[in-house]
């Protein structure tokens, strides 16, 4: 609904504003994308219970997909404080972290994400660092 989508982006910003550390995943993940200026496109087929291996800040990683649309820029992208972790042919953003954040689109916690764990692990700590 449009009162949850307003809510979430009122958290994100909040939390944003604050400093405080932010983790977003899936819809979070592509409204922190949109509050960032990356696009939201829908994808030609949804990506229900997709596994994929993306690279993750230069990890791979296979993951478990649960979306119908993505954040997608083009290749070579830039957002001042902001690295992106996209799809070089799609421009699909399976990954963002700066400052106090980090997010992922995929579901680490599925039993898809073969490298769902250590990946939040990853996240986590980056989002939790001291600046």
């Amino acid at each position: 609904s449009s009162a949850r989508m307003a809510r979430l982006r009122e958290i994100i910003a909040r939390r944003r504003a604050a400093s405080a550390p932010l983790l977003t995943v899936c819809l979070s993940h592509q409204i922190l994308a949109s509050e960032l200026g990356i696009d939201l496109a829908p994808l030609a087929q949804p990506h229900q219970g997709l596994q994929l291996t993306v690279d993750v800040f230069g990890q791979p990683a296979s993951i478990g997909f649960y979306n119908t649309f993505t954040a997608r820029c083009a290749s070579g992208t830039t957002i001042a404080g902001v690295e992106i972790a996209a799809d070089p042919a799609t421009g699909d953003v399976y990954a963002l972290r700066g400052t106090g954040f980090a997010s992922v689109q995929g579901h680490l916690e599925s039993i898809l994400s073969r490298d769902g764990m250590s990946t939040l692990h990853q996240l986590i700590e980056w989002a939790l660092a001291p600046e």
